[in-house]
């Protein structure tokens, strides 16, 4: 991870916390001591407004800094989930669909699913020795269910037992919390 994304991440985390604990815990400030000397504040609403102006240049760098990663890894950890619970699912399917499909996994693949309506379709194919190619037979229909239930436990799966969403999503809704709790106070 870029040094930059990282100091964006952290910058935008504090400021984020420290104005829903303002929010929060109804905080007034009158004085402040920098560097052993008493600052007494005369309007502390220029404060909170500088507060809001900083949060709102962190979130807009964040967002620069992690627009501009070529890779978050997200996506890569989502689609390797599904693949793991749907593989064999989409080939039981597939084979019970299209009996002439040889059922190799290779030829499997969750990005390869196509949605119409509530249904899902995988296109199914088979290597014709007479053209020297894969020809494709059918599209295999994967029942909506199956596919929603794999999309909620591989998205809980990323959020819970990888690191990308703490490092790249949880700071965006941390700082996307700070103006909700304003409002709602």
């Amino acid at each position: 991870m870029d040094d930059g994304l990282t100091k964006a991440r952290r910058n935008l985390i504090i400021v984020s916390v420290v104005l829903v604990l303002f929010d929060i815990a109804a905080v007034s400030i009158s004085k402040v001591s920098v560097l052993g000397t008493e600052l007494l504040i005369g309007t502390p609403a220029v404060l909170r407004t500088f507060l809001w102006v900083l949060w709102g240049y962190l979130l807009l760098r964040y967002a620069q800094f992690l627009g501009a990663e070529d890779d978050l890894g997200i996506r890569k950890e989502f689609i390797r989930k599904m693949n793991r619970l749907l593989l064999h699912k989409i080939a039981e399917f597939s084979k019970k669909q299209e009996p002439q499909w040889g059922g190799n996994l290779g030829e499997v693949s969750v990005e390869w699913l196509r949605r119409k309506g509530l249904n899902w379709y995988h296109p199914l194919y088979r290597y014709d020795p007479g053209k020297g190619e894969r020809v494709e037979l059918n599209s295999s229909r994967i029942p909506g269910y199956v596919v929603i239930y794999a999309l909620i436990r591989a998205s809980a799966y990323v959020v819970v037992m990888t690191p990308k969403a703490t490092e790249h999503i949880f700071p965006l809704a941390l700082a996307l919390s700070a103006p909700l709790v304003t409002v709602v106070k």
